[in-house]
């Protein structure tokens, strides 16, 4: 499980898909809390509420290329043949999508700093 999930994470990074959802998430979350933090109301709270619409969004651009990536390559017999069980692949493809997630909301906890310093 491991090694899918250790390929999957790397995969996003191989291609744009990582860095684009990356990088708009960045902009978004950045661009509410400037807006909030300008006015002198900071709300974490209402940062993730906005940014919710967003995911609604970037979750199925993550985890839709999850399969297909593996089905246009060919490279989905492996996982029948291999010795680990079609639940082990699917845990490791949902923990590395669940991962590029986390990274994602590492923005929403360097602004948690920043309004706690404040």
């Amino acid at each position: 499980m491991f090694a899918v999930y250790k390929r999957e994470f790397f995969s996003y990074f191989r291609s744009p898909v990582g860095y684009i959802a990356l990088a708009l998430f960045s902009f978004l979350s950045g661009l509410l809390f400037i807006n909030q933090f300008g006015s002198g109301a900071v709300s974490i709270s209402s940062e993730i509420i906005s940014l919710r619409s967003f995911f609604v969004v970037i979750i199925p651009v993550i985890t839709m290329g999850l399969f297909a990536e593996d089905k246009k390559r060919g490279t989905e017999i492996l996982f029948y043949t291999n010795p680990l069980s079609l639940f082990d692949v699917v845990l490791g493809k949902f923990l590395a999508a669940l991962s590029l997630l986390g990274v994602m909301l590492l923005n929403v906890i360097v602004h948690m700093i920043i309004t706690a310093v404040n």
